[in-house]
Formats: structure tokens, sequence, C-alpha cells
């Protein structure tokens, strides 16, 4: 899937840096497919961030949900374990 992504930033005209760096800093799928349309109507790069931001805001909502059930574990524990 992470092909599909590199070969459609590139199509739209971002570098393959600019695509591989897209991958790394979102995590979401679907923001990445929601930016691409955007960046190639030549979108507002705040409309881009806004949109971005919206989409990924969802895992603050998991993270409230979940964090009940991770309470009890050790800070430590929770900090490294809140990237995977």
């Amino acid at each position: 899937m992470e092909q599909y992504f590199r070969s459609k930033w590139v199509e739209s005209g971002l570098t393959p840096i600019g695509s591989l760096l897209m991958s790394l800093i979102s995590f979401a799928g679907s923001a990445q497919l929601s930016v691409l349309p955007m960046l190639q109507e030549h979108s507002s790069i705040y409309a881009m961030i806004l949109t971005t931001f919206l989409i990924n805001s969802r895992h603050l909502l998991y993270g409230l949900s979940l964090s009940p059930f991770f309470s009890s574990f050790d800070r430590k524990f929770n900090n490294f374990t809140a990237y995977f």
C-alpha cells in the first residue's frame, strides 16, 4: 500500500523525498489520500494542515477512550507503547 501512495505522490508533482517524508509524518492513510487531491488542485497549505489535523484528531478520541485501561501501567511503559 505504501508503494501506491509514493507513486501517486510522485505523479502529483511531489519529489520522492517529499513523499517519503509525508509517509513518515502522517500516520493516517486517509489523511494522505485526502491531501493528495488538495495538492493536485494547488490548495492552501493551511487547508491541507487543517484537514490532516482534523482527520488525525480521531486518534485523540481513541486514546481518551482507552486511557482507563492503561492507567494501571507504568508511565514509561505507556510512553514507549504509545508509538505503536
